[in-house]
């Protein structure tokens, strides 16, 4: 299951809940109980298998899309 980030509209409490996504509609808020919640954009991770994923420079030491021999390119 897919883990959601939520914000509360009425108390501004941050959150996030691992549920189906038929069920996100369905949050409540666990410090008030509104149901006034909107979805954040979630980050997330993707690796692929074998060494080159493992291999990566920090995201810190990009130095933009220009460079064609860019080392997070695949």
């Amino acid at each position: 299951m897919p883990i959601f980030d939520f914000e509360c509209q009425d108390c501004g409490k941050s959150f996030d809940k691992m549920l189906s996504y038929i069920d996100k509609d369905k949050v409540r808020c666990p410090e008030c109980d509104s149901s006034n919640i909107k979805q954040l954009l979630s980050s997330f991770n993707t690796t692929r298998g074998g060494t080159k994923a493992n291999k990566l420079p920090s995201p810190d030491s990009c130095g933009g899309c220009s460079n064609s021999g860019c080392p997070m390119r695949f």
